[in-house]
């Protein structure tokens, strides 16, 4: 009975050529749907790359009127006790409580830490400073009374100098070229990953402001120095590097003039991420070393970022290290050389 049904509706539809405005309006709505799925991607698409190219904007966008410069001496003395980068406890501050220098009705403390960190990581200065002078006693009975009195010392939540002791050792004890570590330990700091993404991106943008923060002094723009005088500091570099001369000559002259175009004052604006130690750092020099690579690599004697003479030995010895040989170096002597 049904199958009559639909087979006289068939025909009907067939002699009145109605078939054919069905297939049509099919054929219509679902091109149009196609149309909006495609549509619907590529926004989401652009959504996402936008995202990314928009970072240095969100940065642009943070209202930070002025850094408390009168913090900077806790935030290095921090810093240096536990040998980490002080932007970055200026950035985790930041963050948190937006330069807040005591707890209040709203934080705990001047970094408002999550409780189950503080509790687990408490640290106090007094204590540390105290527990330095105990390597000063004679003997190993009035050494352990000492430490003993010292471990009396407890971290006051309260004191902004404790609460930054507590953050840097805590920092200090990551692994300083693991990414994925200090994503986790941020993480453990401040407490979601939208802040810690934010703590990452305010540590670019102050280390910035500051001008990278182990930059030993940027000096004025420089003017390149005169040809000759560019391959006589090679040639004297190359000589107590204690490579050939005549393979490495021509290469290092290449790689000068295009990192620095031969300014031995040249500086880097841009920051590059460099370590959880070193934080963000900026090209510097003759050979435009980030100064971590150049204090890894100087030779005794030539400790002087911005002389080329001690820029290039470092330059070339990081170059041995890496590559074997100057000419070695990927694209040196092509147009699409991107640094070294």
């Amino acid at each position: 009975m049904n199958l009559a049904i639909a087979y006289r509706g068939y025909q009907f539809l067939k002699r009145k050529k109605v078939w054919k405005i069905v297939v049509a309006l099919s054929s219509f709505l679902i091109l149009a749907l196609m149309v909006l799925q495609i549509s619907l991607l590529f926004m989401l698409g652009l959504g996402s790359i936008s995202s990314v190219l928009s970072g240095d904007e969100e940065i642009k966008q943070e209202k930070v009127d002025s850094l408390p410069k009168d913090l900077f001496p806790h935030y290095q003395d921090a810093g240096k006790e536990y040998n980490v980068d002080w932007i970055l406890i200026m950035a985790i501050h930041y963050v948190q409580t937006s330069f807040s220098p005591t707890s209040s009705v709203f934080y705990k403390d001047s970094f408002n830490l999550p409780d189950q960190f503080w509790e687990g990581n408490k640290e106090s200065k007094a204590r540390v400073n105290c527990l330095k002078t105990c390597d000063k006693c004679d003997d190993a009975e009035s050494h352990k009374a000492c430490v003993d009195n010292c471990m009396k010392i407890k971290p006051d939540r309260k004191n902004m100098d404790d609460v930054m002791y507590t953050v840097a050792e805590f920092l200090g004890g990551v692994n300083k070229n693991n990414d994925i570590m200090l994503d986790q330990s941020l993480l453990s700091i401040v407490g979601t990953p939208e802040k810690m993404e934010k703590t990452k991106m305010m540590w670019r943008y102050f280390t910035r402001l500051q001008g990278g923060p182990v930059t030993p002094g940027v000096p004025d723009p420089g003017q390149p120095l005169p040809p000759e005088e560019i391959i006589s500091d090679l040639k004297l570099a190359i000589a107590l590097a204690g490579v050939d001369e005549a393979s490495w000559l021509p290469g290092m002259q290449v790689l000068v003039m295009k990192e620095s175009s031969g300014n031995p004052l040249d500086y880097n604006p841009i920051a590059v991420w460099y370590s959880t130690q070193w934080g963000y750092q900026h090209a510097a020099g003759l050979c435009q070393l980030m100064p971590p690579t150049f204090t890894d690599y100087k030779l005794q004697g030539h400790d002087q970022l911005w002389d080329p003479v001690d820029n290039s030995i470092a330059s070339i010895r990081y170059i041995i290290s890496k590559y074997g040989h100057v000419n070695n170096i990927p694209n040196l002597f092509s147009g699409h050389y991107i640094g070294y």
